[in-house]
């Protein structure tokens, strides 16, 4: 979807998913009936499913710990992000 018009509240919203990456974070969309809440708030979920996990899926890890974030939102714009750290030891 491109929504014109909204650079403002892409901004907050493209905060509101790296904030999202870090912990819980909640966002509200406040304003009078048809003034397009709808509109930013899909958007937002459009921004939050094309966030894929980083590193990539089929990454390969080097020895050492890396931290994996992973971002997902359902079809009922349910969204949820995750992290978790991968320890690779080197064999001996």
């Amino acid at each position: 979807m491109t929504v014109v018009g909204r650079d403002h509240e892409r901004s907050i919203a493209e905060q509101f998913l790296a904030d999202a990456s870090e912990g819980f974070v909640a966002l509200v969309l406040e304003g009078e009936a048809g003034i397009g809440k709808t509109t930013v708030w899909r958007d937002t979920i459009g921004l939050a499913e094309r966030r894929p996990c980083s590193p990539k899926s089929g990454s390969r890890f080097k020895v050492g710990r890396t931290v994996v974030k992973c971002s997902a939102t359902d079809k009922s714009a349910s969204a949820q992000t995750a992290k978790f750290t991968v320890n690779v030891k080197a064999s001996r």
